[in-house]
C-alpha cells in the first residue's frame, strides 16, 4: 500500500496541504508519523485573514472550510483508526491470506501515526457507541480509558507506549 500511495498518486496531489487535498489523511492511515506530522503543521497553519481558520481560496472559495475539515480528519486518523486493515498479503504474507473485516469498528487502532514529539489530550467517539480518551506526554501514553470497559480488549496500541 505504501508503494501504491507513494508511486501511484501524483506527487503534486500527495504533497499539497491546501483545500480538501487528502495526502495528509493517507500518510496518517499508512502510519507514516513523520510525514503526517509535517502535513498536519502545513495543513492547519493560520490563514491570511483576520480569523485564523479562514483559509484562502485554492480550489473552491474563501474561507475554505474544507481545508480545516480535512485537517481535522487527518489528526483523528493519527490518533485513532477504525477502518479495516490492509490484506496481510500486501505486507509480504502468503497470497492465501484474507482481509480481516472489521469495518464496523471492532478493532480500535490507537495512536497509529502520532508523533512522539507531540503531547495530546484526546476524547474521540468510535463505532459501536465507544468513547476512547487518553493523554500522551513526552512520547508516552500515560493514561487512557475506553467506554464501555468491555471494548478495551479491542484496542490495539500502535503508537507511544
Amino acid at each position: 500500500m505504501h508503494d501504491t500511495f507513494l508511486h501511484g498518486v501524483s506527487s503534486r496531489s500527495r504533497e499539497r496541504s491546501t483545500a480538501w487535498t487528502q495526502g495528509f489523511i493517507h500518510y496518517a492511515r499508512l502510519g507514516m508519523a513523520a510525514k503526517a506530522r509535517e502535513k498536519a503543521v502545513a495543513k492547519l497553519r493560520n490563514g491570511p485573514y483576520r480569523f485564523p481558520a479562514f483559509w484562502p481560496e485554492d480550489i473552491d472559495w474563501t474561507p475554505d472550510m474544507n481545508w480545516g475539515g480535512s485537517g481535522m480528519v487527518g489528526l483523528q486518523e493519527m490518533l485513532l483508526q477504525t477502518h479495516p486493515p490492509a490484506p496481510a498479503s500486501l505486507h509480504g504474507s502468503t497470497a492465501g491470506d484474507k482481509l480481516r473485516l472489521d469495518a464496523d469498528g471492532e478493532k480500535l487502532r490507537l495512536l497509529p501515526a502520532w508523533p512522539k514529539q507531540w503531547d495530546v489530550d484526546f476524547r474521540l467517539h468510535a463505532p459501536r457507541q465507544t468513547v476512547i480518551q487518553g493523554r500522551v506526554r513526552d512520547g508516552k501514553l500515560v493514561s487512557w480509558t475506553v467506554t464501555p470497559e468491555g471494548r478495551r480488549r479491542d484496542v490495539i496500541l500502535m503508537g507511544p507506549k
